[in-house]
């Protein structure tokens, strides 16, 4: 995994009390936090408000893991307004057709 740390579908626990399943977590470092992944494989209007309730809930009870979302933008592009409801909330938004050039932050640093 391009020598990164990581866990599939790990459920954290949110604020609400319920379980959230993430399908990419990456580990914790001395340098870096944990972060935790959302992937959507379709990134439209429709697909916000399941992954952003997710991260909100949980980001209140893990408040040192960095949360962010992976946007399959393969067969359909990314919509403005999915970008911008995850902005509105600081959870940065890497669209999978440039992973090339996001991929390295979630390397190893130890």
């Amino acid at each position: 995994y391009n020598n990164i740390p990581v866990g599939e579908d790990l459920s954290l626990l949110g604020k609400s009390g319920r379980n959230s399943k993430f399908d990419i977590v990456v580990g914790r470092t001395r340098k870096k936090p944990q972060q935790a992944i959302k992937v959507v494989n379709t990134p439209i209007n429709s697909n916000i408000a399941n992954p952003l309730f997710r991260i909100i809930d949980v980001r209140e009870s893990q408040p040192k893991t960095e949360f962010s979302v992976i946007a399959n933008n393969i067969n359909s592009p990314v919509s403005s307004d999915f970008k911008s409801a995850f902005k509105n909330y600081n959870i940065p938004v890497y669209s999978w057709s440039e992973r090339e050039q996001w991929l390295s932050k979630f390397k190893l640093a130890m």
